[in-house]
């Protein structure tokens, strides 16, 4: 066994410091831009207005556009705040939170 790993450390880059290309290749990720589960899982009908419609397929357009050029903050900013207020996230039981611990 490498003597790395039996002292517990490891050789590995912390994962703030991986590229794109490396967790790709290491969790085997590949991009489906018009995967046939996620279209099926999408095509339920009624779920939302044709204005929600709309607003929900912009949203996913500039993500796909802009999933790799964007930092934690900006997508936060530029597409998970515009979701959760569009789909009327917050309710009596739970509601959205950004940076806050969590005290039970």
């Amino acid at each position: 066994m490498r003597e790395d790993i039996i002292h517990g450390s490891s050789a590995m880059n912390p994962f703030s410091k991986w590229t794109i290309s490396e967790v790709e290749d290491k969790f085997q990720i590949i991009l489906h831009k018009q995967h046939p589960v996620l279209k099926e899982w999408l095509a339920v009908n009624d779920i939302a207005s044709p204005e929600e419609d709309n607003k929900l397929n912009m949203l996913k357009n500039i993500l796909l556009d802009h999933v790799h050029d964007w930092n934690e903050s900006e997508l936060k900013f530029k597409f998970i705040v515009h979701l959760l207020a569009l789909v009327d996230f917050d309710q009596d039981k739970y509601q959205t939170f950004l940076e806050r611990e969590i005290g039970g």
